[in-house]
């Protein structure tokens, strides 16, 4: 069983789906005989994130349904969190925002619950973000907040710093500038104190494109510039 997990996540990393969701499908019906919960929940997973892959939204819903109705009979607050959050994103990105803001709430509860710290900022940073994208500011506001205070218990700065520049990049998109700015110089500042070369140049790269949307033209290529500096110490790509 094992070995199907190991064949399913590594075909999936590698793009090829069809390998994947094969073996998937045969270690779901392995745990099953075998009464192997967990793996049984990991594998309804691995059915899930590949048929979102494919457009097949229904069989996507399904898969994670039933895998968060396994960890519930595991008692396992992780994975009824981790699940939780994945069925609230996708909901929210078919159109469902009501049904979204459900199980992202039950993802937060189910984290609380379990002393889950790191589901809990990341579920509390994509609920905050499904809010902004909406033009809720109020609940945004708050659960950003909730992301970066958890993430800051967690000594997690990566994501803190990324909690700041997708709020950031949102707002620019939906034309809120100023807002945007705060947002950017934030996670820059967070970048330079921690001193991370890739996260840096995202930052400015970010800025770039905030003054692009103001037409300040000199200011984008100048973020754009340091951008460029930044990512020649990386090995991340533009």
């Amino acid at each position: 069983m094992n070995t199907l997990l190991a064949i399913s996540g590594c075909s999936i990393r590698l793009g090829q789906n069809l390998t994947s969701l094969n073996a998937a499908k045969r270690g779901l019906a392995l745990a099953d005989s075998l009464g192997e919960l967990r793996s049984k929940a990991n594998f309804l997973n691995t059915i899930a994130n590949i048929s979102f892959n494919n457009g097949q939204y229904d069989e996507c819903l399904k898969a994670y349904t039933e895998s968060l109705e396994t960890f519930q009979v595991l008692n396992s607050y992780g994975g009824m969190s981790m699940t939780a959050g994945n069925l609230a994103l996708i909901y929210d990105q078919l159109g469902d925002f009501s049904t979204a803001r459900d199980y992202f709430k039950k993802s937060l509860a189910y984290a609380k619950t379990g002393d889950a710290e790191r589901r809990y900022g990341h579920n509390s940073l994509n609920f905050g973000l499904a809010y902004l994208k909406k033009g809720i500011v109020d609940s945004a506001e708050y659960y950003l907040k909730e992301a970066k205070e958890s993430f800051t218990k967690q000594n997690s700065y990566s994501n803190l710093i990324m909690a700041d520049l997708r709020a950031g990049n949102i707002l620019t998109g939906q034309g809120h500038l100023l807002q945007a700015v705060d947002y950017f110089q934030s996670g820059l500042k967070s970048a330079e104190q921690q001193i991370d070369s890739a996260i840096i140049a995202m930052s400015y790269s970010f800025l770039s494109n905030y003054y692009l949307a103001l037409e300040e033209f000199e200011q984008a290529v100048e973020n754009s510039r340091k951008a460029m500096q930044y990512y020649e110490y990386t090995d991340s790509p533009l």
